[in-house]
């Protein structure tokens, strides 16, 4: 056990153990310039596939959290081995002012750049805020508002050297709540189920999540407990149950496990170096496997509801998983459970219970989904985290009863200087102890000695009963020097402990309590009395204020993080259904694999061209003939358009903000023109030629896909005409619309297996608009995709006796409509006169037509 010396120095405003360790600082902020100079060489989006905006965030969001953590761990060790700052700017509080910069520093970059190009988000002024940015900047601000608040707390109410004081939650709260509203806007930018650094960044997350919400309890992994003994398998269960749960619902089998595995390998690393390197002691930390376990199993059964899934999870984690954590705590954790913690298990299961439903929220907004959490639930299962971790906290007390205590040298004694430059005697002794009355210890969560802020580590001795009230010390404790050594009792919300010796501290008019060489009578009193002895009162409308502005802060927090990921979720699709999840279990139906796409057009239909006509026509007064209002998406109404009739400008400007959005422009392929397609007769997709800037390579470029998604605009007529497109044993769809263009719904054609159009033939209008068409094909064509099997092979053809069918009645009307009777020659009508472009009826019949796929209609292949 090392003691601690006058290596600590401290200076006018800060103080260090070496000077060498200020070099700390330096290597965390190395990154930045270092990073700088890398985007400008390769740019943002080419770095990491995501909008520049996003990209910004997620990097400097990460390295903030890094530089934060590693600071925020260095700091409570610090504390708990050394005692209180001398100075407010040690180097552990400088990383964490840092990262907390760091974080407001993201939000900033990601609003400028998201202003700067027009992207996603909410208008405020001339600014565009993306939504997954608003938490961001809103943790930021309370985080960075904690730092001059925690120094003005010390000032009016002394050194208060706990983690749960306000000014410490505020800074403690926002980081670790940063990582949530960092995956946020993976999903917002359409980056979750990308390749490349963009997902190793994604996969990351969860387990990054998991360590965020696992700070509130490093006290307790530090053996330093200032709180009730059951909050520690009370946190462990909602913090295990919300991120767990998130990362198997997002990643699929299998991502429990690696967050888990990712949260073991983050602590176990900055643990490491703050021990080895840096002389602190060992903060231990849960297992995490058995709760990873249990969320896996949860999730196994295949018929079972989604949200059941999620409350068997839940429920597991508060039973099997902290049965687990128990026995854990006995091998490696300085203060182990008692079988007493198991009458607040109900408190437990309702933390994981609560905590697997809004973790399960998150999971599928972070995959791409909508969250599948109705409001009320969502609402529920957070005020059930509130209520129930706030439940005991005011409750903390002592009893009244007293304690000798008798201490019996375990060695010589030596001169050691304390960090206030006072000489003392240090020395271990055995510790004796007895009560009364004689049964105050049974029954109790914890009873025993501990000794910190005397060197590193924080030492630990269990008291061992040797006759009824009269108990021994297993180890010999540390007494003198800076030591300050304790016998504590905890049962319940008894929270009580006794001095065994305590250095004097003038500073605080603190008298020097020796050790007791001869038997000493004294009483409980509250625990957090000697823990935090250097804190003391003050005006009480002060704490009032922070205090308020905490529970402000953290409500807000919750607030804002609720209502982005319900914003940005709302434009996912449903949950996964009971049977397709990301991996089928053992002996059932085969994985469901999610078909591969590509989408050859332009403007509205594909977004191919980020505005196509409207990218392209800049002359001057080049505008819309349908009003502006019409003229977007239902799911991306505009509120900014300047006229009834939009300018070329504002279409492009609003469809390129829709392509940022919603993650379109990573998967876009400019520059590069369809040349061809053939389907593959032995894989059952599509084999796709394309050109790129107009060279083609010996052997071609050519794209392996299922599914064709072809957005022809208004050349419905001769569009095809101009690409090789041969389906089904080698038939040319030119050949097969040799007498005229036809398609089923306008979308599937015969002979073609998973191909589809957009503003394929007959599906123009002459009233309404066109964005309102497209949306009802594009959905049709997601609900087709749906009914094709699982399988490499699969495939999905309309039947031509269907096609043929609706054709023929789509023709009857046309031929009694004035684009066919009227006399006037119109590009509607093909050389024949045969009207191949107009849908006769009205838009809504066609979105009742397109609601849903008539499985009759289509030919379905497993492969």
């Amino acid at each position: 056990m090392a003691s601690i010396t006058q290596a600590i120095t401290p200076g006018l405003w800060f103080q260090t153990e070496n000077a060498w360790q200020w070099l700390v600082l330096a290597v965390a902020v190395a990154p930045l310039p270092v990073g700088l100079a890398v985007v400008r060489r390769l740019g943002l989006e080419r770095l990491t596939g995501m909008p520049a905006w996003a990209a910004a965030a997620v990097l400097l969001s990460s390295w903030a959290l890094v530089v934060a953590f590693f600071g925020f761990m260095w700091d409570v060790t610090w504390h708990a081995d050394l005692g209180r700052d001398v100075e407010l700017f040690t180097v552990p509080h400088a990383l964490i002012l840092a990262g907390l910069a760091g974080i407001g520093a993201a939000f900033l970059a990601a609003v400028a750049l998201a202003t700067r190009a027009g992207g996603p988000g909410l208008r405020v002024g001339p600014l565009r805020v993306p939504v997954s940015a608003t938490p961001l900047g809103l943790l930021a601000a309370g985080a960075l508002a904690g730092f001059p608040l925690d120094d003005y707390w010390h000032a009016v109410y002394g050194i208060d050297v706990t983690m749960w004081g306000p000014t410490h939650l505020l800074m403690i709260g926002a980081a670790s709540l940063t990582p949530i509203a960092v995956w946020l806007v993976f999903r917002e930018a359409g980056a979750h189920d990308r390749r490349g650094p963009a997902r190793r960044l994604w996969l990351s997350m969860p387990a990054t999540v998991l360590v965020g919400l696992s700070t509130f309890q490093l006290e307790f992994d530090l053996g330093i407990l200032q709180w009730q003994p059951l909050y520690q398998p009370l946190l462990i269960a909602a913090a295990m149950a919300i991120a767990l749960t998130a990362a198997r619902v997002a990643v699929g089998r299998g991502g429990a496990l690696l967050a888990a595995g990712g949260f073991l390998a983050m602590r176990l690393l900055v643990a490491g170096v703050l021990t080895v390197g840096f002389g602190r002691g060992f903060a231990h930390f849960p297992l995490t496997i058995a709760e990873a376990l249990c969320v896996e199993a949860a999730f196994l059964p295949p018929r079972l509801p989604f949200l059941a899934r999620a409350v068997a999870g839940g429920l597991l984690v508060a039973t099997a998983g902290l049965a687990a954590e128990a026995a854990w705590t006995h091998l490696w954790y300085a203060v182990p459970w008692t079988g007493d913690l198991l009458q607040f298990w109900w408190l437990d299961g309702a933390a994981a219970v609560a905590g697997a439903l809004v973790g399960a929220g998150m999971g599928n907004v972070a995959a791409g989904r909508r969250a599948g959490l109705p409001p009320l639930a969502a609402a529920g299962a957070l005020a059930a985290l509130g209520i129930v971790l706030a439940l005991h906290l005011p409750l903390r007390h002592a009893d009244p009863g007293g304690v000798t205590l008798t201490a019996t040298p375990a060695g010589p004694a030596r001169l050691e200087t304390t960090r206030l430059g006072v000489t003392l005697p240090e020395q271990p002794v055995w510790l004796e102890v007895t009560l009364s009355p004689a049964a105050a210890a049974e029954g109790v969560d914890w009873f025993g000695a501990v000794a910190w802020q005397g060197g590193a580590p924080v030492q630990h001795a269990a008291l061992v009963r040797e006759a009824p009230g009269r108990y021994r010390s297993a180890t010999p404790v540390p007494t003198g020097g800076g030591w300050k050594t304790l016998v504590m009792l905890y049962r319940g919300d008894v929270l009580e402990a006794t001095p065994v010796a305590m250095p004097p501290d003038f500073q605080y008019d603190l008298a020097q309590v020796p050790a007791p060489l001869q038997p000493r009578a004294d009483a409980f009193v509250p625990a957090s009395n000697l823990l935090m002895r250097e804190a003391h009162g003050g005006p009480p409308w002060p704490a009032a204020l922070i205090v308020a502005f905490f529970a402000v802060m953290a409500v807000a927090w919750t607030a804002a993080l609720t209502l982005a990921y319900a914003r940005v979720g709302a434009s996912g699709p449903g949950p996964s259904r009971p049977g397709d999840d990301a991996a089928a279990p053992a002996g059932g139906p085969p994985r469901r694999r999610r078909p591969r796409v590509v989408i050859v057009g332009s403007g509205f239909s594909g977004l191919g061209m980020l505005g196509g006509t409207w990218r392209d026509n800049r002359y001057p007064g080049c505008a819309c003939d349908i009003p502006s209002l019409l003229y977007s998406f239902s799911f991306a109404p505009s509120p900014g358009w300047t006229r009834k009739y939009p300018p070329a400008e504002e279409i492009w400007a609003y469809m390129r903000r829709c392509a940022e959005r919603f993650g379109v422009v990573p998967h876009i392929r400019f520059d590069t023109e369809m040349t061809g397609a053939e389907l593959d007769p032995a894989g059952g997709g599509w084999r796709v030629h394309t050109r790129e800037d107009g060279i083609v390579t010996a052997d071609g470029v050519e794209r392996p896909v299922d599914v064709i998604v072809f957005g022809t605009g208004f050349h419905v007529t001769d569009a095809m005409e101009r690409i090789p497109v041969a389906g089904r044993d080698g038939f040319r769809i030119q050949d097969a619309w040799r007498d005229g263009v036809e398609a089923y719904l306008g979308t599937a054609v015969a002979g073609f297996p998973n191909l589809f159009l957009v503003l394929g033939p007959n599906t123009g209008l002459g009233h309404n608009s066109m964005v309102f068409m497209i949306e009802a094909q594009t959905r049709y064509v997601l609900r087709c995709l749906r009914l094709l099997p699982a399988g490499e092979t699969a495939s999905l053809e309309v039947r031509p006796a269907a096609q043929s069918a609706f054709n023929r009645r789509l023709q009857e009307r046309l031929r009694r409509a004035v684009w066919s009777v009227g006399g006037c020659a119109s590009w509607y009508l093909d050389r024949t006169g045969t009207n191949r472009t107009l849908w006769p009826g009205s838009s809504f019949r066609f979105w009742l037509r397109t609601r849903r796929p008539r499985a009759a209609d289509y030919a379905v292949d497993a492969g």
